[in-house]
């Protein structure tokens, strides 16, 4: 009997234990799962996203808590059916939303994309809603779980910088369309100024009258430098320079510059000399007119700086490899050197030094700012070395095709055309159309002393009309008049012009902002004359389309005058 109870008491005391061992694991699993999901919550909270799920048998949701907040939903506001749901989307994301779905649930694909849905308070804001589908063991969908996020703001800020993008892209095209009229507006009555300058100079004028115009004559010339500096700059900045590669002469640009440059250099009692590495190719593929104003400006800025001593320009062979060649063009000069915290702004748009003295001799700031632009889109730099009080030498650095191995691009055919050829002693017939006054009579005194007969009209109907009437062996045309503009009149005259023949027209454009050249070209012109026009380019015009040479009717003393303007 004793013992019957000790086992029972026993038994009682284990079951107890075991209730008590079961008890404490119950209360550690609770307590775990209250963590767990306590931690959970946080962290749905702390990402800002809605849980839910979908059976994708019935079309019923289960919708977490925090859906229905990030909604605006209070619980049983909403129906979670695919058809309750699908009533609250934008009418405009319907269909994705259903096709996301679709695409899911058939193809087992994640469940992903952004749609807009009605909130409480009647907005519609944007969700991004991702899911990813469950199997059974056949391998077909039977649940959708994910969450929902807001993404209101992103879509916004998106919005905003497409909008900022576009502002930016107008202001730019505003920028570009104004700089371009400014240059219209400028070189049309430069070309006025410099073009009656040249041809008074080619008169009978005392040295006081001489001297005058050629004031006039510089300072119009620096002007234009100015208009064409901001123009190069703009073109750059909205990536619309192009080069224009062709077959090019490295040694004969360097001779071209020295020579230009030596009268200025003479004058400051300066030596200019030029060194010419041996090694360097004969020619290469490049864009001269480009390198030779880099030249131009380095050497300009070495004479304008320097008092004494000298200028040298030294250019020489980098590197040179198969089909690339690499050269280094370095400008020292022996004047009062440079500050290296002036240094620093050099090559900055509209940065010049802070000395007193050299800002004394003028100038934008553009110049090298451009300079280091061009090299640049040369596959190379530009740059400075230079010491207070021990000059300073400019350089840059640029990567040419050679020749042989690279497909010549077409350049534009002014540009590979000698200063002047001959139309021989027969009369040739030029026909102006243009409604300023000024640039009809520039061109008409211009032509006269080439010995050319001129016929001048105010418009573009005008230019059709004459062309029918006379026989003409040129036609030079303003692109911008009013009526029947330059390229609708040339349009015209090449849809009525009999077959297998041509009568050459050329543009005078004072826009060179625009890329009047290709515009020129599919309007069916032949060429284009920049304003402000000077006798030298209309000569090669002449010579161009009619081929012989042609020269300016002088005097002895015109001629000699001709010959100090060059």
């Amino acid at each position: 009997m004793i013992g019957v109870s000790a086992y029972a008491y026993a038994a009682t005391v284990a079951i107890g234990l075991l209730v008590v061992a079961l008890c404490a694991f119950v209360y550690r699993s609770e307590r775990a799962r209250r963590l767990t999901e306590a931690r959970l919550r946080r962290t749905i909270r702390a990402t800002g996203v809605g849980p839910w799920e979908r059976d994708v048998a019935t079309g019923d949701y289960w919708l977490a808590p925090e859906w229905l907040e990030i909604m605006g939903y209070a619980p049983g506001e909403l129906r979670a059916t695919a058809q309750g749901l699908t009533s609250i989307v934008h009418p405009d994301d319907v269909d994705a939303q259903r096709e996301a779905v679709k695409r899911c649930v058939e193809q087992g694909l994640p469940y992903d994309v952004e749609f807009r849905a009605r909130a409480r308070s009647g907005e519609y804001p944007w969700f991004h809603s991702r899911g990813l589908p469950e199997f059974d063991t056949a391998g077909h969908v039977v649940r959708i779980a994910g969450a929902i996020e807001n993404v209101t703001e992103r879509h916004r800020s998106r919005a905003a910088l497409i909008e900022a993008q576009r502002v930016a892209a107008q202001a730019s095209r505003a920028k570009g369309e104004f700089l371009a009229e400014m240059s219209h507006e400028i070189r049309t009555p430069m070309n006025g100024v410099l073009g009656m300058a040249e041809l008074l100079l080619g008169t009978r004028l005392d040295p006081e009258q001489r001297d005058c115009v050629r004031t006039i004559q510089v300072s119009a010339n620096a002007l234009l430098m100015l208009v064409n500096d901001v123009l190069d700059l703009s073109k750059i900045e909205a990536g619309k320079l192009e080069l224009f590669a062709k077959p090019t002469d490295l040694r004969e640009i360097v001779a071209d510059v020295a020579r230009l440059l030596a009268t200025q250099a003479l004058a400051k009692g300066l030596d200019l000399t030029t060194h010419i590495d041996a090694s360097l190719p004969a020619q290469v593929l490049g864009d001269s007119l480009r390198v030779r104003q880099i030249l131009i400006n380095l050497t300009g800025n070495a004479i304008k700086f320097t008092e004494r001593g000298e200028v040298a320009i030294r250019i020489h062979c980098i590197e040179s490899e198969g089909d690339r060649t690499s050269i280094r063009c370095e400008v020292r000069d022996s004047g009062p050197g440079i500050s290296p915290a002036q240094q620093e702004k050099l090559f900055r748009a509209y940065s010049q030094l802070e000395n007193a003295e050299l800002r004394n001799e003028g100038g934008t700031g553009l110049g090298l700012s451009i300079v280091r632009r061009l090299a640049s889109l040369m596959g190379g730099e530009a740059g400075v070395v230079s010491q207070q009080g021990a000059g300073s030498t400019f350089w840059f650095t640029a990567t040419f095709a050679a020749v042989e191995s690279a497909t010549i691009e077409p350049t534009d055919s002014a540009r590979d055309e000698p200063a002047h050829r001959s139309l021989g002693l027969r009369t040739f017939r030029v026909l102006i159309a243009d409604d300023n006054v000024v640039n009809q009579k520039v061109a008409c005194m211009m032509l006269s002393r080439l010995s050319v007969d001129v016929v001048v009209v105010d418009n573009g109907d005008e230019a059709v009309e004459a062309w029918k009437r006379g026989a003409f062996d040129l036609i030079l045309m303003d692109c911008q008049m009013p009526g029947l503009d330059g390229f609708g009149a040339t349009r015209a005259i090449r849809e009525q012009e009999p077959f297998g023949t041509r009568i050459p027209i050329v543009a005078l454009t004072a826009n060179a902002m625009k890329g009047d050249e290709a515009e020129c070209l599919n309007a069916g012109m032949d060429g284009h004359l920049t304003k402000p026009i000077t006798l030298d380019a209309l000569s090669a015009c002449l010579a161009q389309w009619g081929g012989g040479e042609m020269a300016a009717v002088d005097t002895n003393e015109n001629a000699e005058a001709r010959s100090a303007l060059r």
